[in-house]
């Protein structure tokens, strides 16, 4: 947003209008790459949220510079960025991918039942809430899962899906989960009209696939 429709709407008492709208141009620039832009914007944003608010856009800011620094292969900050928007508090049914950074943390630790369950409670909220934009977050780590687990098709049906979805999908499947399945790419499942996915059909499949695993007893359960 340019500066002078933010200096706008500051004007007419509408702070939190003009740092929302701020805030939501960041999305564009995660989605195309530009990082070090991201980073160096996002961050003067965060600090300010931190000593003004809203928490919401604070929560929001380092959830992108989280995301940020995991396209361009910081783990570890991006692990301090998400474990930090993971203590602030949000209003019931506001947007955040806490639940999919809580997933991610289970399975890594070994927890895969217990990943299953945080992944699956966050796709119930998404529909409950009508936040199914977010399934391409949700993607992420649900690939992420099946590429470790060997279930190739299914991280395949979802990897066509993320690339297809929009600009953040596309770049998330190129950073972080396209090298995951490449040697099956899209198995059975060739993205072509027939077979792509909507939001929520993409909900639906990974709550499918995460309650069938869950139930599987060759899952190991640790946790």
């Amino acid at each position: 947003m340019a500066p002078g429709g933010r200096r706008h709407l500051r004007r007419q008492g509408e702070p939190y209008v003009a740092a929302f709208l701020e805030m939501n141009s960041a999305g564009t620039l995660l989605g195309i790459g530009r990082f070090d832009q991201i980073d160096r914007t996002v961050s003067a944003l965060a600090d300010r949220y931190r000593s003004e608010g809203p928490p919401t856009l604070r929560h929001w800011a380092l959830q992108t510079l989280g995301y940020s620094a995991a396209f361009q292969g910081r783990s570890h900050d991006a692990e301090r960025y998400f474990d930090e928007a993971a203590t602030v508090d949000v209003p019931d049914g506001s947007l955040s991918a806490d639940k999919a950074v809580q997933a991610q943390t289970a399975f890594r630790r070994g927890h895969r039942r217990r990943a299953f369950r945080i992944l699956r409670a966050y796709i119930d909220e998404l529909v409950a809430t009508d936040n199914v934009i977010a399934a391409s977050v949700v993607c992420i780590e649900f690939i992420s899962m099946m590429a470790v687990l060997e279930h190739h098709d299914e991280a395949a049906r979802m990897l066509a899906y993320l690339e297809r979805r929009n600009d953040f999908g596309a770049m998330a499947a190129r950073t972080l989960v396209a090298a995951k399945v490449s040697s099956r790419r899209y198995g059975s499942h060739s993205p072509t009209s027939e077979n792509w996915l909507s939001d929520r059909q993409a909900l639906a499949y990974m709550r499918d696939v995460l309650d069938h695993l869950a139930a599987d007893g060759t899952v190991s359960q640790g946790g």
